[in-house]
């Protein structure tokens, strides 16, 4: 009886079982986030950070990401340290590391130079009233920016051992991300890539000095350029059909060319120019302004954060962008820069020719695109207009007699006449001799006849009068 009662209980045990497997079935397969950054791999999370996405057509996913503990991991890809208590031991030769450059230090050490990834700054768009403006035009607008020695530097092997000396020459990388929309599987967002431009910023060096633009600061870092390259879009980044810098994508097909495919694109007033370039970056300026993917602060955590600004000269826009940035490189050979101490305070006035300039220059071009929109509405207008056509008219030769205008019975003075006189009409001809299809016609047509022809005409079947049987409905 004891077996008997097991092997019920197992039986009920299945049956249970499979009931509820039959109730929920098959378990729902979940959508790959952030395909799109996956695909092209210029963004990849680090220490468990994974990539945000609101799984929405919204412009908010897949440009940074989400990093499950700050107070020892942080920054766009979850790659800066936050204290040298989150940096591991050295992998070569399993040495601890000394210090973590996470105090906002932008000035780049020689064995940061040196690291494979170069100093890293974790930086987002914003930091002065006017950047901010522009920013939120392009929500969820960030740039990692890594320095790494140039591999044709005249001392190409910088220093790891804790050397006083001159920084090597090296490299400027400069990748924006924007949030895109993330919706797998839809069609139109097929190119919706949240990259918009790299750069390659070569011959860089250091230096202190003024700052420049909105920073108000008494001392900058200056990471000062002389060539550069930009790429937009990057070239892994695949381009929508009749992709355009400043124009729509193509139609998506099977849409009734109601929905365009979405994309970034290169809008020559919001990208670098190949040319040489500055980031300029507060000393004593630091603040706490750093954000989750809420937009929160949270509480427990600080992390230093320095106020930038990028300008070229030869810059289209006119004027630089305000940037908000994070380091946190790991050490092993030395110890990190001493933030400098405070200065006297801001500068009473700051450089304001970029500013003017730009307001200058966004005038000049508002003003030429209303005087072209102008333009373009009267060249429109215009094509509704009769054309003047060339007529040469032929005088007829001397002593011809026109046909005399008859009197109309039953109409008064002043009755309406309609007349012609010696009237030729000349047709120019391309690449052939002219073509002359009236020749000295003359006549007339008063209200009352027009009429009468017109009522006998549809009566006959016709659909005009007599005068529009020689002149034509076009009037030709």
């Amino acid at each position: 009886s004891g077996a008997a009662l097991s092997l019920l209980l197992l039986l009920l045990l299945l049956q249970l079982t499979v009931t509820v497997v039959a109730a929920t079935g098959p378990a729902e397969e979940q959508p790959v986030k952030c395909q799109k950054m996956k695909e092209i791999g210029l963004l990849e999370c680090q220490h468990g950070g994974e990539l945000y996405s609101a799984l929405n057509a919204s412009r908010a996913s897949c440009s940074r990401c989400d990093c499950p503990d700050k107070t020892k991991w942080h920054g766009l890809d979850c790659s800066l340290c936050a204290s040298v208590d989150a940096c591991p031991a050295r992998a070569s030769d399993g040495a601890p590391a000394t210090a973590c450059t996470s105090d906002a230090i932008v000035e780049p050490t020689a064995e940061e130079l040196a690291q494979p990834r170069g100093k890293v700054l974790s930086c987002a768009c914003g930091g002065d009233p006017q950047s901010e403006q522009y920013c939120a035009m392009q929500p969820f607008s960030y740039a990692l920016i890594t320095m790494k020695a140039a591999a044709n530097a005249s001392d190409s092997t910088p220093s790891t051992d804790g050397d006083d000396g001159p920084l090597p020459t090296f490299d400027l990388h400069i990748t924006q991300y924007a949030g895109a929309p993330d919706v797998p599987g839809a069609e139109r967002y097929t190119f919706a890539y949240p990259v918009i431009w790299n750069a390659t910023l070569s011959q860089c060096s250091h230096s202190v000095g003024d700052c420049y633009g909105p920073l108000t600061a008494k001392e900058c870092d200056l990471i000062s350029c002389g060539t550069g390259l930009v790429d937009c879009p990057p070239p892994n980044v695949k381009k929508c059909p009749e992709w355009d810098p400043v124009g729509d994508c193509g139609f998506v097909p099977g849409t009734n060319e109601t929905s365009r495919y979405w994309e970034f694109h290169c809008i020559p007033l919001a990208i670098p120019v190949n040319n040489s370039g500055t980031l300029y970056c507060e000393r004593n300026g630091h603040s706490n302004n750093s954000t989750d993917k809420n937009g929160t602060v949270p509480p427990e955590i600080f992390i230093p954060e320095a106020k930038c600004y990028f300008f070229q000269e030869e810059s289209l826009f006119g004027q630089g962008i305000g940037l908000k940035c994070h380091s946190g490189n790991c050490l092993y050979n030395t110890s990190a820069p001493e933030p400098p101490s405070p200065g006297p305070g801001p500068r009473e006035s700051y450089k304001l020719s970029a500013l003017i300039l730009t307001n200058i220059f966004f005038a000049s071009f508002l003003g030429l695109f209303i005087s072209s929109a102008g333009l373009y509405v009267y060249r429109e207008t215009e094509k509704w207009q009769f054309e003047d056509e060339p007529i040469t008219v032929v005088t007829p030769p001397s002593g011809e007699v026109l046909l005399p205008k008859p009197e109309v019975e039953g109409q008064g003075q002043g009755a309406f006449f309609l007349e012609w006189k010696i009237v030729s009409y000349v047709i120019p001809q391309p690449r052939q001799s002219e073509r002359q299809i009236l020749n000295n016609v003359s006549g007339y047509v008063s209200a009352a006849a027009a009429a009468e022809a017109s009522a006998s005409r549809q009566d006959a079947g016709a659909g005009h009068s007599n005068i529009f049987a020689i002149l034509g409905p076009s009037g030709a």
